[in-house]
């Protein structure tokens, strides 16, 4: 496929990742990268990583300039700043970079710019293997630092210098003590008091500088692991929220926060000024080996005294975050459900066991701070035991004549400034155990399989819409009970089929694994003959489109709401939609119509207007496959007679799956079928249904009021037919 011929691929990047793909041997289309990535253009480096990487490709980020670029022998897509995205294939006999906009000609690197300029590179399917089976940790953090190597190396060459003018103030300090005070040498004195003053300029400049660059280098990740942590949460299965209380996975996502002030704290410049503070200690031995062992002997012991304590402080801070945790969900779920906690009066019984939660929470935050604290206690004590015995002995040295009285108290200042960084990096043991926890966390969530979306999933035209379940049976966990039970029907394109059942009969699990967010333990669901495990899921809920039951919306304007499978949507195509759910004529009654914000949830609508915009929704998408999940429970008589009024056109020659409770909205179907435990007991048309007098038959009878007749076998025999 030539994609720089296709009109419908009009992105420079996009276009260049497509022919690197067909270059790699994995083909694929731009509507189904902009499907994966949730992006219609503007196709820049960080659109392009991604896109990259949902297609299976372990991409790195690197700047590299045109020399470099010819000396990486892998594939790599270049972007030389002036609108172009170009296709480097190192694996030609003879590496070639491309311009997908002028396939036919050639671009010679030495033409590229001379300065350094983004390259994704892609490496080996086996380094994709590695990082996908990578689990995530701390490595994680360092090797996503790794990525900003040049920034770290500024970093640290200004690390080096702070430390080399920090040498300054204690050398210039005896210089006056020894040579200034006992000669009077004034001039002396002012040269070196402006050598002070620009080294504290210098200092100040320098240690701006450091902290702009750790800031940036910290923001980047923070924006990388958020964007990854976030991505990986939506694409879980739905069985993961469904076993997980809200709270607690807002409260996982809050250990970013530990993260980012782990890095943009004092952690990882705490560790770099404990390196180089080492430099100090070559110095100071040129004054006094005894004096700097004594200090070395400090700094072990402040290491070591953190080191013995890190488990017991880890521990009371892991139980400090699950109280933490348990705090968010009671809070959570009580803010859910405030309407029904007021409905029941229950904000007495609630608001004792908030406190009795915080109390909790509060003791076990007081029993890791008390450790902390008690621990930097000591450290100072430590520290300043330090200063006191090395002025003692550094004083029995100056009256010996070992030592200068300046180089005493120069000494003692190197002692001050060696200290420092060796006090701040014991406290990072706390730290570094708080990120710890909070890593692994996180990882509980990153860790985790998510849906598959197989790179190599054939691409399957628009659906004609014929469902196949082969002896399909489903329980959410490896203990619960069945749900669906060796279920086996079959839908034609086109067709209407009605699900009824008594509640927890397995109706809406049905639908569910239609849309393939729930995975059959057994037997598998064909659509137009292909199994649906064999597609990515994103391909497949856009052909499939659900109604459900509470009819979710999202804190947006109505038109945002209807369109939001397709936010490029015309404003007539939305009307129309929101014709057929008869939701037009109350929204244009709303004060900005289908401008007008719904609020979180949905919460300016009453239950049906949710309901009304949800089914536009659906319909806006255009599916071959509806599912309608009691489309009209919350509706008047009056609404819910205009959209039955509607169901031909709604219907739209769509395969739909029904479920209703109210039999009358079942009029449309062609075939119902019974659901009873999870098992079909019944299919058929309504009426060959109501005449057989089975299940079906019952059910109406008993929402009608109606008396039953008995069935004959032969009836029975011909409802159960398929």
């Amino acid at each position: 496929m030539d994609v720089t011929d296709n009109p419908e691929v009009a992105d420079p990047g996009l276009t260049a990742l497509l022919v690197l793909l067909g270059l790699l041997q994995r083909p694929t289309t731009a509507e189904t990268i902009r499907r994966r990535t949730g992006i219609i253009s503007g196709f820049g480096p960080d659109e392009l990583l991604d896109a990259a990487q949902e297609q299976g490709l372990a991409v790195e980020r690197v700047h590299l300039n045109a020399r470099e670029l010819t000396r990486v022998g892998l594939p790599a897509l270049v972007l030389p700043g002036d609108g172009r995205v170009l296709v480097w294939n190192a694996d030609a006999p003879e590496p070639w970079l491309m311009d997908p906009a002028a396939p036919e000609e050639r671009v010679a690197p030495e033409r590229l710019a001379t300065r350094r300029m983004p390259v994704l590179l892609v490496r080996s399917d086996s380094e994709a293997r590695a990082r996908e089976r990578r689990r995530f940790g701390l490595s994680t953090l360092l090797a996503e630092l790794g990525r900003y190597r040049g920034m770290l190396g500024h970093v640290l060459a200004a690390s080096l210098m702070l430390q080399l003018f920090a040498l300054a103030t204690p050398l210039f300090t005896m210089v006056i003590i020894d040579k200034v005070l006992t000669t009077g040498a004034l001039s002396t004195l002012d040269v070196l008091i402006l050598g002070l003053a620009a080294v504290a300029l210098f200092d100040l400049a320098i240690g701006l500088l450091r902290s702009i660059l750790l800031a940036d280098v910290a923001n980047r990740v923070d924006v990388l692991l958020s964007a990854r942590f976030f991505r990986h949460l939506l694409d879980l299965p739905l069985a993961y929220f469904a076993r997980q209380r809200t709270g607690d996975v807002v409260a996982r996502v809050r250990e970013l926060e530990s993260v980012r002030q782990f890095l943009t704290g004092s952690g990882l410049t705490a560790l770099v000024d404990f390196c180089f503070a080492l430099l100090f200690l070559g110095v100071m031995a040129l004054f006094s080996v005894p004096l700097t062992m004594v200090v070395a002997a400090a700094m072990a012991g402040l290491l070591l005294l953190y080191g013995l304590c890190a488990p017991v402080l880890r521990r009371r801070l892991e139980s400090r975050i699950v109280e933490q945790t348990e705090t968010q969900s009671f809070l959570t779920e009580a803010v859910a459900g405030v309407e029904t906690v007021k409905g029941l009066g229950l904000e007495p019984q609630r608001a004792r066991e908030w406190e009795s939660q915080t109390v909790a929470q509060s003791n076990a935050a007081r029993d890791a701070d008390q450790l902390a604290s008690g621990l930097n206690q000591v450290a100072q004590f430590i520290s300043k035991g330090t200063i006191a015995l090395t002025l003692w002995l550094g004083a029995r040295a100056v009256i010996d004549g070992g030592l200068t009285a300046g180089g005493l108290i120069a000494f003692n200042m190197m002692v001050g400034r060696v200290m420092a960084p060796a006090m701040r990096l014991a406290q990072l043991f706390q730290q570094l155990g708080q990120t710890r926890v909070a890593v692994r966390r996180l990882a509980d969530i990153l860790d985790r399989p998510t849906e598959p979306h197989p790179a190599s999933a054939t691409e399957l035209p628009p659906p004609r819409g014929a469902v196949r379940f082969e002896d399909v049976s489903f329980r959410y966990g490896p203990d619960a009970p069945e749900v669906i039970r060796s279920v086996s029907l079959e839908a034609k394109p086109g067709e209407v089929i009605g699900i009824v059942g008594q509640s927890g009969a397995g109706k809406t699990s049905l639908l569910r694994l239609i849309q393939r967010l729930y995975v059959p333990t057994a037997g598998r669901i064909l659509l137009d003959g292909v199994n649906t495990a064999r597609m990515d899921p994103r391909w497949l809920r856009r052909h499939v489109a659900a109604v459900t039951q509470d009819g979710v919306l999202f804190n947006a304007s109505v038109r945002a709401n209807i369109a939001a499978a397709h936010p490029a949507l015309p404003m007539e195509k939305v009307e129309q939609a929101a014709e057929l759910a008869a939701a037009d004529r109350f929204v244009r009654a709303l004060p900005q119509a289908y401008d007008t914000v719904v609020g979180e949830r949905g919460v300016e609508l009453s239950a049906g207007q949710r309901q009304r915009v949800a089914l536009a929704r659906a319909l806006a998408a255009d599916p071959r496959i509806l599912l309608l999940d009691e489309p009209t429970s919350a509706l008047d008589a009056i609404a819910e007679q205009r959209i039955q009024s509607n169901l031909r056109a709604i219907v739209g020659g769509r395969t739909v799956f029904l479920v209703a409770h109210r039999l009358s909205t079942l009029r449309i179907c062609d075939r119902v079928l019974v659901l009873e435990d999870g098992q079909l007991v019944e299919s058929g048309p309504p009426s060959a249904l109501i005449r057989a007098g089975g299940p079906f038959a019952r059910l109406r009878a008993a929402q009608l009021g109606e008396p039953q007749a008995r069935p004959s076998s032969g009836e029975v025999r011909h409802a159960l037919a398929p």
